[in-house]
């Protein structure tokens, strides 16, 4: 820009210098002139002195003829000889002119003159020797009409050089005029169309800018300016165009993310619905082994009371035998089905928790994308607002889902200490269905030995009250986990569903942009 507007300053000096040399110029053929014309006056002067010398010098020979004395005919002759040697010097000056055809007067002049001087001083002689009436005067006043004849020669040679003079500062003036002119136009036509060339460029420049400017004022990064000039304004042009295509690239890759995100949002969903339905499974079956212990509990209070009448209802007594042998093996059946169901619980929990690492590395990753928008539009200045409000949005919709996710996970991290929890219950329910099933084998061989081992039976049928009031406890917990199970299931659903909806959500802000 600077090179630009130097130049203009450099052809505006350039028009002024040609001007003032055009100027000078006519200002020195001018003064020549003025120096013919000062000559010329000097000339006419010479002229007037010269009539004047010879009309003084008629005057003092008429004086002579009249002088009355010596006195004043001697001051009369003296001040002849003066306006005759003027009237010889004023023509020796005309005949070194530097003009030829006043030379050429003066020359034919110089006779008449040397006869009039000569007749003139004659005459004096003569009246000095006392004649009255002196022989020369007649040739005296023959040379006087001889010079009032040549000298007007001169003055008309004189007047002819001084009237081309005039004519001459005449046109010099009229070619000075017409030379500044032209010169005055040439140089405000090269200034203007020179004006007109940089002001096209750099209208040109701000035009292809504002473009872009508009296009991102509209959320369009496609639009681009591509300037080919290396001044202020190609630098400007360029720096937008880096940041333009920053911009896009960064969009771009953030829409690949939003996808992911929407993905893993989906994902997630599907499985806390399959853990949701797994803990609902392990609910009802850990509700099926609480009835079953309740039973369990139930036969063996029945069989406390066969045992204190063991002599009259032995068969009584083995009948709840073999119903607390098909409880236990029911219980045992129960136990390991609840077992395989927390250990999907806890598979599914461990993908929930790959799921949320996942998802957690993609709201990191948008927030990092969303602080580069924002210091990219930062770098814009007023083009990249815009930019800086969706780069906000953005990063707060990040914000958001590491917020979910870390309540994701530590829903996830109480289900597994859960898991662990009802895992270390269902072992002592396995142990404890296993003690019943040994102590129905013992109350089976009882039966044989009916008489013998009564008060063997007696304390078994006391541990195995105990262990079913265990078992009762240790179901009870298991159902109490999986229900806990259940509602984290569906929390861990319901973050899933909020996750997708700031994934949609992220998708729009996106998709309001064109890139």
């Amino acid at each position: 820009m600077a090179t630009k507007l130097g130049v203009l300053v450099v052809m505006a000096v350039a028009g002024i210098a040609v001007i003032s040399v055009s100027s000078i110029r006519t200002l020195g053929d001018a003064e020549q002139v003025a120096h013919q014309q000062a000559e010329f006056a000097d000339q006419v002067r010479h002229v007037m002195e010269a009539d004047m010398a010879h009309d003084s010098a008629r005057g003092d020979v008429l004086q002579v003829l009249r002088a009355t004395s010596s006195a004043e005919l001697e001051s009369t002759a003296a001040h002849l000889q003066e306006s005759l040697s003027g009237l010889e010097q004023t023509v020796t000056d005309f005949e070194a002119a530097e003009f030829p055809e006043v030379a050429t007067a003066a020359a034919n002049a110089r006779g008449p003159v040397e006869r009039y001087a000569a007749t003139a001083l004659a005459t004096v002689d003569e009246v000095r020797s006392g004649q009255s009436a002196p022989p020369s005067f007649e040739a005296f006043m023959t040379a006087f009409r001889e010079v009032e004849e040549a000298l007007p020669l001169v003055a008309d040679a004189v007047d002819v050089r001084l009237e081309a003079a005039s004519a001459a500062v005449s046109e010099q003036k009229d070619s000075a005029v017409r030379l500044l002119i032209g010169v005055a136009l040439l140089c405000v036509a090269v200034l203007a169309l020179s004006s007109r060339l940089i002001v096209r460029n750099i209208l040109g420049a701000l035009r292809k800018v504002r473009y872009v400017s508009d296009g991102l004022a509209n959320r369009d990064l496609t639009r681009t300016i591509s300037l080919t000039q290396t001044d202020e304004l190609g630098e400007m042009a360029k720096q937008l165009d880096t940041a333009v295509t920053a911009q896009r690239h960064l969009m771009t890759e953030l829409a690949t993310t939003t996808q992911s995100l929407a993905l893993a949002a989906t994902e997630l969903s599907q499985v806390s619905g399959r853990l949701t339905h797994g803990a609902d499974d392990a609910t009802k079956t850990a509700t099926s082994a609480s009835n079953a212990a309740e039973h369990v509990k139930d036969g063996v209070h029945t069989a406390k009371e066969g045992a204190d009448q063991m002599v009259s209802a032995i068969s009584e007594i083995a009948q709840g035998a073999a119903e607390a042998a098909e409880i236990a093996r029911e219980s045992l059946a129960a136990a390991i089905d609840a077992e395989h169901q927390l250990t999907a619980l806890g598979n599914a929990s461990r993908e929930i928790g790959g799921v949320v690492a996942l998802i957690t590395t993609i709201a990191e990753q948008t927030n990092l994308l969303a602080l580069n928008a924002t210091i990219e539009a930062a770098r814009a200045g007023e083009a990249g607002k815009g930019f800086a409000v969706v780069a906000n949005e953005v990063k707060e919709l990040a914000t958001q889902t590491a917020r979910a996710t870390s309540e994701i996970t530590q829903r996830i991290t109480a289900l597994e200490d859960s898991n662990v929890a009802a895992s270390a219950s269902i072992d002592r329910i396995r142990a404890v269905v296993t003690k019943i099933d040994e102590h129905s084998g013992t109350i089976a061989a009882a039966v044989e030995e009916q008489a013998a081992t009564t008060a063997v039976m007696s304390r078994a049928i006391g541990q195995a009250a105990q262990g079913s009031a265990e078992v009762s406890h240790v179901v009870t917990a298991v159902a109490e986990v999986s229900s806990a199970t259940s509602e984290s299931a569906r929390a861990s659903q319901d973050a899933s569903h909020e996750l997708a909806t700031i994934a949609e959500r992220l998708g729009e802000l996106i998709s309001t942009l064109k890139y």
